[in-house]
């Protein structure tokens, strides 16, 4: 009877190791996600190198309801264009405003009141970032009423080069005022050409989209469902445009801006020309970016194209909501929403732009700790051994995303260790290990890789 006992706890033991370090973060209930948004995304691609200069690609604007039903489970669809693809998913919401998609390699965000949603995928040669308001219900011209400051970021395609699509860019900042009655004005305040100004109309339908009518191309917009928030966007043949915009406030100050939030950034620089066209370069960056409520804080990079970087910060909010970093110049605009939940920044000048959107953490203890161990569960990988089922040797191939302690160790059903087949400091790479078991009986083994707290394992059937 003891000996059964033990056998068991070490079975407990075995399943407990094997499924404790599969997500450290707490659950929020997924109800907290539920409803319609719509998302815009914008991506660009490195495709290749002339001489010793990075050749870009634009990739085109994109338009996708997502439908979260509540209980972790969703559906998508490409809208605005004709055929368009879908899919379902499902979701898993977590405490500190992080939202898990099932088969996305993307890092998502939702705002404390759900009404919008960030996404970023990014690596060192491609990056999409997107954005998703919730669709409201009893919308009309009344709600939208105020001033927004919103940056905007266009394409224009001017030709080819090498078989490599070219892209002219441009990045402005405007306020657009609209009246709640359908009438408003636009004017620039920030942009690397001239200052232009004028008039605007819009039509806001019952689910918060709206359109500009007043715009040749009828710009599509949609508005968050407090009001907070508005996109615009155009697609057109070989052009594209999109804005996202923050509301200003009153009696804002330093203590509106006291969290973390997680802020995704593009960037692009004019270096140089193919033939007539021009060479833009980019970079994106996934950062952790803290506030005191007091001037201060700190930044970190958690994923880019190229090095990460961190920092310490200080800053200044106007009463309008609207705030200053450091040592910042008239070419930059920064601005955090009405409640804190949301902040953007715009750089511009005539060679490079910049644009962040960030949205807050709901519960910010461990946010960079939970992200590195998210990160690295995602990117380590332990593939299924071959051939499987075996009768002599099998061969199991691991990767590393980066240097790290390992394990790699064979148990039995009773999760007893029968082999190491790895133990040590490796390089990041793709590591190949053969196993031969010798006089081990037939039957299930499991092979458990090891980095740190986190764990991956898959399930080996000896054969004789």
């Amino acid at each position: 009877m003891l000996q059964q006992s033990a056998i068991f706890i070490r079975v407990l033991c075995f399943i407990f190791i094997l499924f404790a370090a599969i997500d450290c973060r707490a659950s929020a209930p997924d109800s907290v996600l539920n409803g319609e948004y719509i998302f815009t995304s914008k991506e660009a691609e490195f495709v290749g190198s002339y001489g010793d200069e990075e050749v870009w690609e634009v990739g085109e604007l994109e338009y996708k309801l997502l439908t979260f039903d509540g209980q972790g489970n969703g559906d998508w669809q490409e809208i605005y264009t004709t055929g368009g693809d879908s899919g379902s998913f499902t979701y898993k919401v977590f405490t500190d405003g992080t939202v898990q998609i099932s088969d996305d390699d993307g890092y998502h965000i939702l705002s404390k009141n759900g009404s919008s949603i960030m996404g970023t995928y990014l690596d060192s040669d491609s990056y999409d970032i997107f954005i998703g308001l919730k669709k409201s219900t009893g919308m009309s011209n009344a709600n939208l009423d105020g001033e927004y400051l919103a940056a905007l970021y266009s394409g224009d395609k001017n030709g080819e080069f090498g078989g490599w699509e070219q892209w002219e860019l441009e990045a402005r900042c405007l306020l657009l005022t609209f009246h709640g009655d359908g009438s408003g004005t636009w004017e620039d305040v920030l942009s690397a050409a001239d200052l232009d100004s004028g008039d605007l109309t819009y039509s806001v339908n019952d689910d918060g989209t709206f359109i500009i009518t007043s715009s040749p191309n009828a710009t599509k917009g949609m508005i968050s469902p407090d009001g907070n928030i508005i996109r615009l966007s155009e697609i057109e043949e070989d052009e594209f445009m999109i804005s996202i915009g923050l509301k200003t406030s009153t009696g804002m100050s330093n203590a509106s801006l006291d969290t973390a939030f997680l802020m995704s950034t593009h960037e692009a620089e004019l270096a140089g020309s193919l033939e007539e066209s021009e060479r833009w370069e980019h970079d994106a960056r996934y950062a952790l970016v803290r506030f005191d409520g007091q001037g201060n804080g700190t930044w970190e990079d958690l994923l880019s194209t190229g090095d990460l970087d961190s920092g310490d910060l200080t800053y200044s909010v106007n009463d309008d909501g609207t705030f200053s970093m450091g040592d910042e110049d008239e070419n930059t605009l920064n601005i955090v929403s009405p409640d804190g939940h949301c902040i953007m920044r715009t750089e511009i000048d005539s060679l490079q732009l910049s644009i962040s959107f960030g949205i807050a953490q709901s519960d910010i203890s461990n946010a960079v700790e939970e992200f590195r161990e998210e990160h690295l569960l995602r990117n380590y990988a332990l593939g299924q051994n071959y051939p499987n089922p075996f009768n002599a040797s099998t061969e199991i191939r691991y990767s590393l995303p980066a240097a790290a302690r390992v394990s790699l160790r064979v148990f039995n059903v009773r999760g007893e260790q029968v082999a190491t087949l790895a133990e040590g400091c490796r390089e990041t790479g793709t590591y190949t290990v053969r196993w031969d078991p010798g006089e081990l009986a037939s039957g299930i083994y499991f092979c458990r890789l090891q980095v740190g707290a986190l764990s991956r394992t898959v399930k080996m059937v000896l054969l004789r």
